[in-house]
C-alpha cells in the first residue's frame, strides 16, 4: 500500500529519518562493511553491534560519523539483535546484514514507508558476486524495517528472524546482498552449523 501520514489527535504527524536507526550485527566484516555504510550515508544513526572483530572492521566503522559501536560477546543471532533493540531509542529500526548494499532510491522509499500505518516492511534481495547481480538467485524477502515497539527476534535454525505484531508490507526496491568474504570462510561456517 501507499504510506499515509500518521495522525495524532486529529493532527497529521510526520515521521522523519531522525526516527530511524539502522542496526547491523558485525564480526570480521572488513571485506563488506565499507560498501554497506557508503550506501547508508543518508541515515542519521547506525548502531553497530560488534562481536569483538579482529580484522579492522571497527576502524572502518569509526570513520563514519553517523555510527555508534557497542561490543557484545556473540551467543546467538536473536540475543544479539534483541540486545541491539534494547539500545535503540527511535520509533523505527532498519535491521541489516553487514553485506547489504542499498540502492539510491532506498532513502526516499524508506522515508515514505515510515509515514505509513504498517508495523513493518519486507525487502526483496538480489544476490551479487563481486557487485554483479546473479540472474537466478533465490533469496526470499526478509522483514528489514519495523517499528521497534512491535518487534523482537527469535532463533530460527542456524539463523534468526524478527517477529512483528501487525501488518507487514513490501518496500518498492531490492537490496543487494554482496558478501565478498572468501568462499572458504562460508564453507567453514556451513560445516560449523
Amino acid at each position: 500500500g501507499v504510506p499515509r501520514s500518521a495522525t495524532r489527535g486529529g493532527q497529521r504527524a510526520t515521521m522523519s529519518l531522525d526516527q530511524l536507526t539502522v542496526m547491523v550485527i558485525t564480526f570480521n566484516e572488513k571485506a563488506n562493511i565499507r560498501r554497506t555504510l557508503d550506501s547508508l550515508r543518508w541515515v542519521p544513526t547506525i548502531l553497530v553491534i560488534d562481536s569483538y572483530s579482529t580484522d579492522g572492521t571497527l576502524a572502518i566503522v569509526q570513520a563514519y560519523p553517523n555510527t555508534r559501536i557497542l561490543q557484545r560477546k556473540f551467543e546467538n543471532f536473536a540475543d544479539q539483535c534483541n540486545f541491539g533493540l534494547s539500545e535503540v531509542d527511535t520509533t523505527w529500526v532498519l535491521s541489516i546484514d553487514a553485506d547489504y548494499v542499498f540502492p539510491q532510491e532506498g532513502a526516499q522509499a524508506i522515508e515514505a514507508a515510515i509515514q505509513g500505518d504498517a508495523a513493518a516492511y519486507r525487502a526483496m534481495f538480489r544476490y551479487c558476486i563481486y557487485g554483479e547481480p546473479v540472474r537466478g538467485s533465490i533469496l526470499p524477502p526478509r522483514t528489514v524495517l519495523y517499528r521497534k515497539a512491535r518487534a523482537h527476534y527469535v532463533n530460527d535454525g542456524h539463523g534468526h528472524r524478527v517477529v512483528v505484531e501487525g501488518s507487514v508490507e513490501s518496500l518498492p526496491f531490492s537490496i543487494r546482498h554482496d558478501d565478498r568474504k572468501p568462499l572458504s570462510r562460508w564453507l567453514q561456517s556451513q560445516i560449523n552449523y
